[in-house]
Formats: structure tokens, sequence, C-alpha cells
């Protein structure tokens, strides 16, 4: 053992672990024992001369031999592992899904069983892609010899860090509410694709942890941190998530390793987006600046891309709009190709700019390619496919052509019928897919939809909201259409309340008040009021730069 007192510290831990005469103590594997040197080799990067591992290796495997540890190595799926964070099978077995599945029925839910039975068959997909790219990328090294143990250490590393996302979502799930259980098999679908894992370019862009064990292991338990926290935002817990977010940030900073920084940073800015858009703008910039600072450009790209999104509202910020998307669209290009699915989100937050501008035709473009660009990397079939079309089909409607809003509506609803009967992208398509139906004047059907969706969205948000007036005018808007004139005044009013007790989209108020203005006049009643109403919807049309709706509402004036 003389070579290894001159051996790094890092080394010897690994030398002993792997010479023990304790069985139990030993590496269980040869592909964990070279995993477990390539991390610690990219730690230390040129410091360790390649000729000292080269006969660290031939040692470890010689004294493996003699203690008659590891003769071949087994390319196998590392069970205690996996059943740790899950385990396909009979619940009566197996803990973590008794957990579930008690916390599932314990909802109240009417449909709680169905839901669990999506979650635990979403999970048993994962895992069993999970447990393929396992044995696969170990044969690449060991049986094939097409794969350098190097990148078997990365992609080691890539999935036990996608394992671990399953762990933050199943014990958050163990203690779900009727909330999370309603967007459980949506997050289940959503978990980071195993195939990522194979992304070998895009696994070496990463920047290296720190060399030292303690700063190593401190970032990775941020990161660990961080999944909870974004296991708790994926099932609707979002005030819970950003506390959990925000509480991590002081752990990451005394790290002084600036690309956790950046990833806390960015994911509170995430978590801050749709209720905090003012809030979140600034904690973007300063996860761009960390992420920048220590040459991360997948959190940079993320981050501008945030941007991009929380500056596409208001009317003042349309110049830097337009800067963070040339920035953006630099720093993705920048990235190991093709990146599909992160451009497909920077065109998707492109063409909110212009929905809010009511530029319909070109939202519309963008929003087609954002949906192919994603569905090269997730397949047709994915949730986060339809989180874009739901704004496509939104602009196809307000384009003339309800037809092909509906089709794509349709086909939503089929990638969303396997998983949640509650979820807010549930919601939205169906408050979008009635406003197709009203479009083409199946006012009934539409109502249905609207219905649906309020249901869901009051259930998500509560009942008083903002939100829940959107589908709300589409109810009050059906009602109109069907003759039930008094109902419609019913509605709007409601929504218009829901609204001005907040500080919503300038648009949408206008968008309301003109629904309540035409509804009032076929009503016979309040003349005066019904003109005032439209004319606020004209200033404010006018104030944010929508000229045809401006026009349209000077000449309803004009009639009336």
């Amino acid at each position: 053992m003389a070579r290894t007192a001159s051996s790094p510290a890092w080394l010897r831990g690994i030398l002993a672990r792997g010479l023990s005469e304790d069985r139990d103590q030993r590496f269980p594997s040869m592909a964990e024992l070279l995993a477990a040197m390539t991390r610690a080799q990219t730690r230390v990067r040129r410091r360790t001369a390649a000729l000292g591992v080269g006969v660290a290796v031939a040692l470890l495997m010689a004294g493996a031999w003699r203690l008659g540890a590891v003769r071949n190595v087994a390319c196998a799926v590392p069970r205690d592992q996996l059943a740790a964070v899950w385990q396909s099978g009979d619940e009566a077995t197996h803990p973590r899904r008794q957990a579930l599945h008690r916390a599932f029925i314990a909802s109240g839910l009417p449909a709680a069983e169905a839901a669990w039975r999506r979650v635990a068959g979403a999970l048993d997909e994962y895992t069993a892609q999970w447990s393929a790219m396992y044995v696969g990328a170990c044969e690449a090294t060991h049986v094939r010899g097409d794969q350098t143990a190097e990148v078997l250490g990365l992609r080691m590393d890539c999935l036990n860090e996608t394992l671990d996302g399953v762990r933050a979502l199943t014990e958050v799930l163990s203690r779900a509410d009727a909330t999370m259980v309603g967007q459980a098999a949506t997050a289940a679908r959503n978990l980071t694709p195993v195939k990522h894992c194979a992304d070998v370019p895009a696994l070496r862009s990463a920047v290296p942890v720190p060399h030292d064990d303690a700063t190593a292991g401190a970032v990775a338990e941020v990161r660990r941190t961080l999944r909870d926290a974004y296991a708790l935002f994926e099932v609707g817990n979002e005030r819970a998530a950003l506390a959990r977010a925000r509480a991590i940030l002081p752990r990451a900073e005394v790290t002084q390793y600036k690309p956790v920084v950046a990833e806390v940073l960015h994911q509170i800015a995430y978590m801050q987006s749709d209720g905090a858009p003012a809030e979140a703008e600034q904690t973007f910039e300063e996860a761009l600046d960390e992420a920048e600072a220590a040459r991360d450009d997948l959190t940079a790209a993320k981050a501008a891309i945030g941007l991009v999104f929380v500056t596409a509202i208001a009317k003042e910020q349309r110049h830097e709009n337009e800067q963070w998307r040339k920035l953006a669209h630099a720093i993705v290009d920048r990235l190991p190709p093709p990146q599909h699915r992160l451009r497909g989100w920077l065109l998707n937050n492109e063409a909110a700019a212009f929905l809010q501008q009511r530029r319909f035709e070109e939202a519309r473009r963008l929003l087609e390619q954002s949906v192919a660009l994603k569905e090269e990397e997730l397949g047709k079939n994915h949730p986060d496919i339809v989180r874009t079309n739901i704004g496509l089909i939104w602009a196809l409607n307000e384009l003339g052509r309800p037809a092909e809003g509906l089709r794509i509506a349709d086909q939503c609803l089929a990638v969303l019928g396997p998983l949640d009967a509650d979820s807010v992208l549930l919601a939205y398509t169906l408050n979008n897919r009635g406003d197709a139906l009203s479009a083409l004047r199946r006012y009934a059907e539409a109502e249905r939809d609207y219905q649906t969706s309020l249901r869901i969205m009051r259930a998500q948000f509560g009942e008083t909201s903002s939100v829940t007036a959107v589908p709300i005018v589409g109810i009050g808007n059906a009602r109109l259409g069907q003759g039930d004139v008094a109902g419609a005044v019913r509605e709007l009013e409601h929504a218009l309340a829901l609204q001005q007790g907040s500080t919503p989209d300038p648009t949408a108020v206008a968008d309301t008040r003109f629904a309540l203005a035409r509804a009032l006049v076929a009503s016979g009643r309040e003349r005066a009021r019904a003109r005032g109403l439209a004319g606020a919807a004209e200033r404010a049309y006018a104030s944010e730069g929508i000229d045809g709706k401006q026009r349209e509402v000077a000449a309803w004036l004009a009639a009336h």
C-alpha cells in the first residue's frame, strides 16, 4: 500500500473502500467504483495525473479480484436504490406506494382512486425508463466498450438526480391534500425526461462542481432541497414552494458556488412569475447575473427566457422585452444543440408578448414553431405541449379560425384525459375550447366547457380570485348567445367585480367591460352606463395600442 500513502485524500478514500475486507463496505459493482473515480477526477481536473488514476484503477481492480468482490461487471438495476424511492408492484409490499395511496384516499376527492392509478402508472413508466437507461449506460462502458468511464460518470450523476426528482415528488404526494392530488399525474408526467441523461454534450457543458468534498456535499444538499420545493410547486402548493425556495437561498450563497445560487434564484423567480411578475423580473435578473458570472449558460438561458415572459405583459416594458428576447436567443445559441424544448419555450414566451398586444397572427406563427420544437423532444402526448397549444387556440379563435382552434383543443383533451381531472391545464384548455365553440355559435356546448373550467379554477385558486373571471366572462357571452340576457348581465357583472378587486391585465378588464356593455344594451336598460363601459374599454385598448379592438368598440358606440 506504499502507493496510497502519497495519493490525494479523495483517492485514498476510494482505495480504502474498494479494498475493504468487509464485503458490505466495498463498492457493490465496478460500475459504481468507476463512477466514483470519475466524479472525483472531474472535481480535481488537471491536478490529478492520468497515469496516477490509471495505476489506482489497476490497483483497485487487482484488489477487488483478490478479495473476490468483483469478477465481472454486472450491469443490473440498483434495486435497493430504486426501491427506496419507488417500486412497481403491489401496494401491500411497498411502504411509499402505500403512503401515497393512503394520502390520495384521505383527500376525500370522489376520483381519488382513479387519480392514484394515473399517478402510479406514470411513476411506474418513468422508473422503467430510468432502469433501462441505467443498464444501457453501464453496458455502453463495460460491455460494448463504446463509452468512456468519464461519460459513464456524467450519465450516472444525471440518473441519480432524475431519480431524486422522483423521490421529491413522492415525498410531497405522500402528504397530499385535495389540491395536490388534482395536479399529481400531470406533475409525474412532467418529471425531467430520462433521455436527457444520454445527452453527453449537454452533460459535459455543465459547470463542474467544486472539488472539495465539503462544498460538493453542500451543493448537492441545496439541489436536493430545491427539488423538494419544485415538487411542491408542480402539485399546486405554490406558496409553500416559494417559501421553501427562498429559505434555501442563504444556504446556496454560503457555498460560494455561483451556479447553484443562480439555480435557486431562477427557481424563485419562476415561482413568482404568475402572481408577482415585477418581483420575478428582479429575481430573474439576479439569477442571470449569477449564471453569467459562472458561465452557466443553461441557467442563464432559462433566466433570460423568464425575463421575456414577465416583461411581455406591460406596455411600458416592450423595449426591455425586445432586448431580453435578443439576449435569450444569443445564450441559447451558445448551448450544445439542439435544445428543442428550451427554444420552444423561448418562442412561446415571445408569443406571449404578441398575444398581450393582440397581434394574433405573429403570435400564431411563433406558437406553431414552439409546438413543433417541443414535440421533437417530448413527443406529441406531453403536458408541456398543451401549455403552448392553449395560447395557440386563443390566437386561432381571434383570427377567425375557431374550427382549427377546436381541433387543437380536442387534441389537448386527448393528452390530458389520462392525467388529472382537476388540473389547471385542463381548466385553461376547456376555457379556450369554449371560446372556439362560442365563435361557432355552439353556445350550450361552450357553456358546459366554461362551467367545468370555472369549477376547476375555483378549486385551485379560490372563489374570489380574479383568474376565475376568465371562464365567467365566457359563461356570460354564451348566455347572451342563447338569449338569456339577464343571465349574461349577472355573470358579466360578477366577472367585472372580481377583476376590479385585484390588479389584472387592463386588456382583460376592457374585454369584460365591452361584453357587459353589449349585454346591457341587449337587455334594454342602463344604456348610458353601457356607453360608459364601452368608452372605458375603447380608451384602454387605445392605451395598450390594440387598434383592432379600439376600432371595433368605436364602431359599436357609433351604432348605439
